[in-house]
């Protein structure tokens, strides 16, 4: 389609059922009254159906979500606390509008998600920082401020919505003076907690990240890292069942944790962590991990973590477009998962300060681990691969898709290129990278507006991005491209 991403943005929304749907605005807060489109999309991406609907001056989409039989649009209005809610029948695209108050003040929605017809909001005060949950049913007016962080000390890292059973997993990490540990809350789609329960740290541990896996209560997995007291890197990731029997992995212990590059330094690396482990010594290996969500498996469930350096600097770093999911894109990927957590609200600043000058924060991805579970939390699989030192502001760089073979993906966009990778059984298998979208298109992609890719239906993927096309007039236009990448 011709969109430009200087005046256009899009939200692209993977859906259960192997369809798409994409969403376009205009660039910021109009300031008059405007339209935007949505697009429901085939698996061969073709227009299922698309509506255009009017967008009130000073709004702005902040999110989307979905479940059997409509999309929930979400915008904000500049300059107060209302919210404008769409309500879209997913097979006729006829739609429902409504008005919404919250009371929470100024705040900065992250996430969305839905169940039983009920959307459960995700905020962050812009004053105090503090991570908020607020639910709004569609039939009334004010929105409910749930009580399930309860105070600065918890940071939320996980949020899974389950449509079957219509309830809602916050997973929360906890650490004080005394002691760390991670909390989930089960909510109701009103907000009404169900149950909830902790599992502490280990003595001078802190839990850093936590992840839980789809299924039932019982069955469900939390998988997550943990480090040193006092310290902001990784020592391990651990595995644990709802009721805290807990199993901690060393970084250093795991099989292949150094064999994503073949490079003097990282070798001697692994030996002389071998030689402190050998005295009875503690070792850190300084290096911090990213956990993406934890994906179901044949086996059981996976997660990918990337393995990252935290780069301090005095000027601030320009992603070139070579770089993928950089700040600012006009492109917004949706999560059919409904998970909230992102890099950025997280644990990634871009700025800090140290005796009294700014200094900017970026980040070095330089290897990504795979990890296999089965259904009772063992490691069963693990592997690891070079990340070719992606440096960015923000985001993790690499997207990740399981088969139901058990086949897993881990891919990433370089230089107009698709990237990636496949692992099964504790092996990988390299593939040649290849142009995305060559065939009829000038260039490359638009300056500062690189390509993407996301996980899409039956462990297959969906590349995105902008491309200027030549018209029959000698003319060019810029168009967003959808590729889907399938495997056999």
């Amino acid at each position: 389609m011709e969109s430009s991403p200087f005046s256009d943005r899009h939200w692209l929304q993977p859906l259960p059922d192997s369809s798409l749907l994409l969403v376009t605005t205009r660039s910021g807060s109009v300031t008059k009254k405007d339209h935007f489109l949505v697009s429901k999309l085939n698996h061969q991406l073709q227009p299922v159906w698309q509506q255009r609907f009017e967008q009130q001056p000073l709004t702005k989409l902040v999110g989307v979500s979905s479940d059997s039989q409509l999309f929930y649009l979400l915008f904000s209005i500049s300059g107060t606390p209302s919210l404008l809610l769409y309500q879209i029948s997913s097979s006729t695209g006829q739609a429902w509008l409504t008005r919404h108050e919250q009371t929470a003040g100024n705040v900065t929605i992250t996430g969305m998600s839905v169940a039983a017809g009920q959307l459960l909001i995700c905020a962050q005060q812009q004053r105090t920082g503090t991570t908020l949950l607020l639910a709004l049913d569609p039939a009334q007016q004010q929105l409910s401020l749930l009580p399930a962080m309860y105070h600065s000390k918890e940071q939320l890292t996980d949020v899974r919505t389950d449509h079957a059973l219509r309830l809602t997993d916050l997973v929360a990490t906890e650490t004080n003076s005394l002691q760390s540990r991670f909390k989930i809350n089960q909510i109701s789609p009103r907000g009404d907690l169900k149950e909830s329960l902790v599992v502490p740290a280990q003595l001078n541990s802190v839990f850093q990240q936590a992840r839980i896996t789809t299924g039932i209560t019982p069955s469900k997995q939390i998988i997550g890292t943990y480090g040193d007291r006092g310290s902001s890197f990784t020592k391990g990731i651990f595995s644990s069942g709802l009721a805290g029997n807990a199993t901690f992995y060393e970084l250093g212990q795991l099989q292949h944790i150094f064999e994503y590059e073949h490079t003097p330094k990282l070798q001697r690396l692994k030996r002389r962590y071998n030689r402190q482990k050998a005295k009875g010594k503690d070792f850190s290996l300084r290096q911090q991990v990213y956990l993406h969500q934890a994906t179901a498996h044949p086996a059981g469930f996976s997660v990918v973590a990337e393995v990252y350096k935290t780069i301090y600097s005095k000027v601030p770093f320009e992603p070139g477009p070579a770089y993928t999911q950089v700040t600012n894109s006009s492109v917004t990927v949706g999560s059919k998962q409904q998970g909230f957590s992102q890099f950025r609200s997280e644990h990634a600043p871009t700025t800090t300060m140290l005796q009294g000058k700014r200094i900017y924060v970026s980040y070095r991805f330089q290897a990504a681990l795979i990890l296999v579970f089965d259904q009772g939390g063992n490691l069963i699989e693990e592997g690891s691969i070079a990340l070719q030192h992606h440096k960015t502001t923000v985001s993790p760089t690499v997207t990740s898709a399981v088969n139901p073979q058990g086949e897993l993906a881990l891919a990433y966009v370089k230089d107009g290129s698709l990237h990636y990778s496949l692992f099964r059984n504790s092996s990988w298998r390299l593939q040649p990278p290849f142009a995305l979208q060559k065939d009829g298109y000038e260039g490359k992609s638009i300056l500062r507006e690189p390509d993407g890719v996301l996980p899409w239906y039956n462990g297959n993927l969906l590349a995105f991005g902008y491309r200027r096309l030549a018209t029959k007039e000698g003319k060019s236009k810029s168009v967003l491209f959808l590729q889907g990448i399938l495997f056999q």
